[in-house]
């Protein structure tokens, strides 16, 4: 004779009952006739560690002075670019160059202005000195002063802008006029983009490169102004990016003090505890929940409650049946929920692993 094997809902059966009281009496009845208890697993309630959570969402990054933005101080073409996004580069690397004859004016006024200063600083001294002896008036040394002044500030100010653009007056003085300058790299880190190709044109300004260095990655996350006044440092955070199942752990070191008035929530920083989040790519989404309060109570597998016209039962053993019993219901804590009225289920032996038996028909 052919064997069927057929899984009966619980909640199918109550609800083919008229009210909520033969409902129970219905389930009573049905479980009790049709247990098959060597294919059921039980436990006694027991304490487990519930945990209250603010829920919050946030991402992977780095702190501001681990991000580097290449931009360019002055317009011009660019070329030779040597990297790509991804790769890792050392403090100093070449990254690319950039050219254009306002490069050129620049140096060509720089050298002008520093020959005029130099000039202006001789005839400054040569006067002070004829000063004293009443050779030269007073007006001639007040206007020899000014006119070293304004050459002092204009060769100052040229060289500031070359080291904008990053020449120094050495590199000048030794190599001469360039019509090219070449961007280094200013941190340690991994290249995040590149935003522009050889040969492109830029403006003043234009970020041509980003640079990250990831040593330092950390959780941001963002809470809503309600529920921040929960958050303390410290406190444990867990988290998952989207798809994935995988939690991390992290530890909260800095609370915002200040709302985001568009979002309405609240900047918190977490330390990684966890090494293999090293592998997370910054900028990565990722859902968390912050751990503010714990404790210990009388709690079952949420896969031993089952919710039937609005209230919720767990099934016992007694003798060779089983018999539903109403439950009461508090916290809940990944897959624990508390029981209220745990004394009534206290050395109980209770179905834990699913809420729907095995019923056998030849």
């Amino acid at each position: 004779m052919k064997r069927v094997n057929k899984y009966i809902v619980l909640s199918l059966i109550l609800l083919g009952a008229c009210n909520s009281d033969k409902g129970e009496q219905a389930v009573e009845e049905v479980v009790s006739r049709e247990a098959k208890l060597e294919n059921i697993v039980f436990e006694k309630i027991s304490k487990h560690l519930i945990t209250d959570v603010v829920e919050c969402t946030g991402r992977i990054d780095v702190p501001p002075n681990q991000r580097a933005a290449i931009f360019a101080p002055i317009g011009g073409v660019v070329s030779n670019i040597t990297v790509l996004p991804g790769d890792k580069v050392a403090k100093g690397k070449n990254l690319f160059t950039l050219r254009h004859q306002d490069i050129i004016k620049i140096q060509e006024s720089y050298l002008t202005a520093k020959n005029n200063f130099e000039l202006l600083k001789v005839n400054l001294e040569r006067k002070e000195k004829l000063v004293a002896s009443n050779s030269v008036s007073e007006k001639d040394l007040m206007q020899a002063q000014h006119d070293y002044n304004v050459a002092k500030a204009n060769y100052e100010s040229l060289r500031s802008q070359l080291k904008l653009i990053g020449i120094s007056d050495k590199q000048l003085a030794k190599n001469g006029i360039s019509s090219a300058v070449v961007f280094r790299a200013p941190i340690n880190g991994y290249v995040a983009h590149v935003d522009v190709v050889s040969g492109s044109y830029v403006d003043i300004n234009t970020v041509i490169m980003t640079i990250v260095n990831t040593e330092h990655k950390h959780v941001e996350l963002e809470i809503y102004a309600d529920k921040v006044n929960n958050v303390r440092v410290g406190q444990r955070v867990g988290f998952h990016t989207a798809g994935s199942d995988k939690e991390y752990q992290a530890e909260i070191l800095l609370v915002g003090k200040e709302v985001n008035e568009e979002t309405r929530t609240v900047s918190v920083h977490a330390h990684l505890l966890d090494h293999e989040a090293d592998n997370l790519v910054v900028g990565t989404y990722l859902y968390a929940g912050v751990m503010i309060s714990s404790d210990s109570v009388y709690s079952l597998q949420s896969s031993a409650i089952v919710k039937i016209q609005g209230k919720n039962f767990v099934l016992i053993k007694e003798g060779n049946k089983l018999k539903p019993v109403v439950v009461q219901l508090g916290k809940s804590f990944k897959e624990y929920i508390e029981v209220l009225n745990f004394e009534e289920l206290l050395n109980e032996e209770i179905v834990v692993e699913n809420a729907y038996y095995l019923m056998e028909e030849e």
